[in-house]
């Protein structure tokens, strides 16, 4: 039982200095895709959305209620 508690207390203690440590070596990896991205040029162009012609979607049918 003492065991359990006196890692509960060290975790405590140090879980902040190692979350601040996994944060900011993400921070880091993010930065350099980052700095990576913004030295390739874009090559990437988008589609060009076509049209669908009306007369290819079908016959308007006109439902009446049934009472």
């Amino acid at each position: 039982m003492l065991i359990f508690f006196s890692l509960i207390l060290l975790f405590r203690r140090f879980a902040p200095w190692i979350l601040r440590f996994f944060i900011s070596c993400l921070f880091k990896k993010v930065q350099e895709q980052q700095s990576q991205q913004k030295d390739q040029p874009k090559t990437t162009t988008k589609p060009k959305k076509t049209k669908t012609s009306s007369k290819d979607l079908g016959e308007y049918i006109d439902y009446e209620e049934i009472d």
